[in-house]
């Protein structure tokens, strides 16, 4: 060993780049759906599934799915969610399933709280906008 160096200690491991929940396993799941159309006679139910992971009170990782439901026919319209460390809405449309992606806000490494609040800012946003995505989905 050179005199005056020292070697790094290998058992510390370095903070994470990229946010990571804690597992579901830690978490309590919740599926919530809510019906967003006031005509239960309609031929086709509009729905939006909440998926939430809570951990110690807040709410560590999401995703918020609009549907429509037309006979045996599932069609996503819009989702956002928290995957990958970044907060992130896909936009769909009759003829493109696969939808587009945009991203809404990196997560900061220790971003618990930042995920607990864009969860309900994003819950809160699709259920007042739901028909505006559904006009979207429908014209393209």
């Amino acid at each position: 060993m050179v005199k005056g160096k020292r070697l790094a200690d290998m058992t510390i491991k370095p903070e994470p780049s990229v946010y990571t929940p804690p597992p579901d396993s830690a978490c309590d799941v919740f599926v919530t759906p809510y019906d967003l159309a006031d005509d239960p006679a309609a031929d086709e139910r509009h729905v939006l599934v909440a998926r939430t992971s809570i951990y110690r009170g807040r709410v560590v990782s999401f995703s918020l799915e609009q549907t429509i439901h037309a006979g045996k026919d599932v069609y996503k319209v819009r989702r956002v969610d928290s995957a990958h460390g970044v907060v992130h809405a896909h936009r769909f449309t009759r003829r493109d399933q696969a939808g587009t992606r945009e991203d809404l806000c990196e997560i900061p490494p220790k971003g618990h709280d930042v995920v607990n609040r864009l969860f309900y800012e994003e819950l809160d946003k699709m259920l007042d906008e739901w028909d505006e995505n559904l006009r979207r989905w429908r014209e393209c």
